[in-house]
């Protein structure tokens, strides 16, 4: 029995995803292991993220797991207080590539995301991907607070600047 070579695997192991105007070329096990090991956030905005996002919004969860992508996981959140809720926009990578890009976001269920090719203005998110990637951000996901420490301050200029460029600190 003869070996394949090394880039037959390679494409054995791309999946093809269709998504309205899109095409994608996904590595899904590459991407299910990043986000099983990639680091997380620790700061209260995003902890309140992670603590209540799973089984909120089924459709967008279900979409993103066949990427591979892990909806409590984001790379990136920037995220803002508001009068009673958080609003937060998660960016995901997922190793692959986008064979057709469409001209507008895709909607799932309630919510709608933009997709960025790598060199794409949000794809300089702060990452630990090593392997080719895009990126999947998700618009405007309000949630409640729901940690027991006291919701954050109203916003101001400085903190809402903050949140909205925050980036995941690396340990």
């Amino acid at each position: 029995m003869s070996k394949r070579p090394a880039h037959e695997k390679e494409e054995l192991a791309m999946e093809k995803i269709a998504k309205d105007e899109y095409l994608f070329s996904v590595e899904k096990e590459k991407t299910t292991v990043y986000y099983q090991t990639h680091s997380l956030c620790d700061c209260e905005g995003c902890r309140n993220f992670y603590a209540q996002i799973r089984g909120m919004f089924p459709e967008l969860e279900a979409f993103l797991a066949e990427f591979g992508v892990d909806i409590a996981k984001p790379d990136e959140m920037p995220w803002l207080e508001l009068d009673d809720q958080i609003q937060y926009t998660p960016c995901y990578t997922v190793t692959g590539s986008i064979e057709k890009m469409g001209t507008y976001e895709i909607d799932i269920g309630n919510q709608s995301l933009a997709v960025y090719r790598s060199g794409d203005l949000r794809t300089d998110i702060p990452n630990e991907q090593t392997e080719p990637y895009f990126v999947l951000e998700v618009f405007s996901i309000y949630l409640p607070w729901v940690l027991d420490t006291p919701f954050p301050s109203a916003p101001t200029r400085k903190n809402f600047l903050a949140r909205l460029f925050h980036r995941r600190k690396k340990g």
